[in-house]
């Protein structure tokens, strides 16, 4: 089965808008219902999403990009099949000290070295895991890029698996998508780019400002 992610969110909530953030939402709140169906499932079940916020801690001390610099904590979420419990995505949500007026500028800074490292060609087409690989820029929160590469190695549960890394303000991210079946990789970052628009609208608009 192809899978593809179509979004169509109607953010309401007034609780949020511009950062820097202090709080997170719960991984509920960042991928409800109307998102949630739009992810076909291998099986028959529908996408149940699951996961916690962790502070930073000896277990959770780095973070985005690398990034140890005023890490606060980080939100991770997992969406399986709830018949099959078959993955179907999985997000890590890194949030850095609010109160750093330099954090977003750190944060850009990571976000160029991973995708200087994408430009020059990190995952190469000949990786003995992923190859056919597809990325591009996005104009999605303050600097995003979304990728696709076809998982080969043997066994795999998977065909194939869709990405996005972004950054918007004090907090950057994560997400992937565990692709089932044939798939258009230009369809699949279509896909990948508009969930994470949805995401970013409902990271901005349900996270707590500082």
């Amino acid at each position: 089965m192809l899978l593809l992610v179509s979004v169509a969110v109607v953010v309401s909530s007034l609780s949020g808008g511009r950062g820097p953030y202090a709080e997170l939402p719960s991984c509920r709140t960042l991928f409800p219902f109307t998102v949630r169906s739009e992810v076909p499932a291998p099986g028959t079940g529908t996408v149940m999403v699951t996961g916690s916020y962790e502070p930073e801690s000896s277990d959770v001390h780095i973070g985005f990009g690398g990034l140890q610099d005023g890490l606060l904590g980080r939100l991770t979420c997992l969406g399986q099949d709830s018949r099959t419990d078959t993955v179907l995505l999985t997000m890590d949500v890194y949030l850095h000290d609010p109160a750093d007026p330099g954090m977003n500028d750190k944060l850009l800074e990571r976000f160029d070295v991973m995708r200087s490292g994408w430009e020059s060609g990190s995952f190469e087409e000949t990786n003995d895991v992923w190859v056919g690989h597809r990325w591009r820029d996005t104009e999605v929160a303050d600097a995003g890029m979304v990728g696709v590469f076809d998982d080969v190695m043997v066994p795999s549960f998977r065909d194939g698996y869709a990405l996005s890394h972004f950054v918007t303000d004090n907090i950057g991210v994560y997400l992937g998508l565990h692709l089932y079946g044939p798939y258009d990789k230009d369809e699949i970052l279509d896909s990948m780019e508009e969930l994470t628009r949805q995401i970013d609208d409902l990271l901005r608009t349900e996270s707590i400002p500082a």
